[in-house]
């Protein structure tokens, strides 16, 4: 009787809900506790922290937070261990591939859904009726991260949605709205950054121009703000083109004081990092020479360490500091905290692995398999590890 009541959570727990890519609205979780939470343009705060109020979607499990909304074609289930919903980005089937084909079919000059909407920003920018563009540009924030309106915003509309971020006139304000639409339109939608690699593939310099610009004054709230938005966006498209960055100008931002923005930086790191492959060629021949390579490895260790980062930063930044050692070798050196840490964690994360009656996770299993093996294997002595998995045979 004991094994029915193990084994039918379980099973429970590997059913999986998934979202369809054809839903137009987006879904809201319910929580008893909504409440006592403010709900922002895009942020949603309770007493503790803020989280975004559009879920991001990644390929690991994350908790959905209270009143967040979901995007459609997401996998949903509930932690038993937590007892809280997850979701991750769907599987990439045949459901994403037709997608992708129906939405390449639109003409940059037809009409679509929110010709009207735009057209009415034109307007009211040449009016300089800048409450009415911010209002209607607002309106349209939601429909950003829908993967067909998306890629339908960015083939009618970048070139304005540039004019709107860029624009040496335009209010703060605008530029900040018009980056979070140009954001939920690259987040998790491969067919746009496709298509913005194609049609104008200086948009990352383009970015990198406007934050040197930006950051050469104090930040206020508002310019902070923005900056965070453009980040974002490069991170999305850097995923694509990982060498096309301005070292420079990550090196002036990580300086700031926002932990969000350095957080931020070593997001698009993280994403030349973990995209090594043999046609990019050997890190050290990169566009990154060693000196600056040791430099952001350092920052990783440091990071990482943080009790706020969460999980799926750890796993980006660790595969990331993993790479690079892998790659270079003893060129690179590794802090004595980051080894305390890492041994500390691994035993931790050891513990999970043995236990059986935990929901299995095949992902965070293999991540916390390479983890352990990693304290000695890539950033130790090879050999201690060695005479470590005799004594334990023994």
């Amino acid at each position: 009787m004991l094994w029915h009541l193990f084994l039918i959570p379980l099973a429970v727990a590997n059913e999986l809900i998934t979202l369809s890519p054809d839903v137009d609205s987006l879904e809201s979780t319910d929580d008893a506790s909504e409440s006592d939470l403010f709900v922002g343009d895009s942020l949603i705060c309770n007493s503790v922290e803020c989280y975004p109020k559009i879920f991001e979607a990644t390929k690991e499990w994350q908790t959905i937070k209270p009143a967040q909304h979901l995007p459609g074609g997401l996998d949903i289930r509930m932690n038993l261990d937590t007892g809280l919903k997850e979701a991750k980005l769907g599987p990439e089937a045949s459901d994403v591939k037709f997608a992708t084909k129906e939405v390449n079919t639109v003409e940059e000059t037809t009409e679509y859904e929110f010709s009207k909407d735009f057209t009415k920003v034109k307007q009211a920018l040449e009016d300089k009726k800048y409450d009415l563009v911010e209002s209607t540009l607002d309106d349209l924030v939601d429909f950003a991260h829908d993967y067909k309106h998306g890629y339908k915003i960015v083939v009618h509309e970048l070139p304005l949605l540039k004019q709107l971020m860029f624009g040496p006139h335009i209010p703060i304000q605008i530029k900040e709205t018009s980056a979070r639409i140009l954001t939920g339109c690259v987040r998790n939608n491969p067919p746009v950054l496709e298509y913005i690699n194609e049609h104008d593939p200086s948009l990352v310099t383009q970015i990198f121009n406007s934050l040197d610009s930006i950051i050469s004054s104090p930040l206020d709230h508002d310019s902070t703000g923005l900056v965070k938005r453009l980040l974002s966006i490069v991170h999305a498209l850097v995923s694509n083109k990982p060498t096309e960055i301005n070292e420079d100008t990550l090196s002036r931002l990580y300086r700031l004081r926002d932990k969000q923005i350095k957080m931020r930086v070593l997001e698009i790191l993280s994403s030349v990092y973990q995209n090594l492959s043999p046609e990019a060629g050997p890190l050290s021949k990169r566009s990154l020479d060693e000196t600056n390579v040791q430099k952001w490895f350092n920052e990783f260790a440091t990071l990482i360490q943080d009790s706020d980062v969460d999980e799926l930063h750890i796993r980006e930044f660790f595969n990331s500091m993993y790479n690079i050692k892998k790659e270079l070798g003893k060129a690179v050196k590794v802090d004595p905290s980051f080894l305390n840490w890492l041994s500390e964690e691994g035993e931790k994360r050891l513990e999970r692995l043995h236990d059986k009656l935990s929901v299995r996770d095949s992902e965070q299993d293999d991540f916390d398999h390479r983890f352990v093996e990693s304290r000695h294997l890539v950033f130790g002595n090879p050999m201690a590890h060695r005479m470590k998995h005799f004594a334990d045979e023994l």
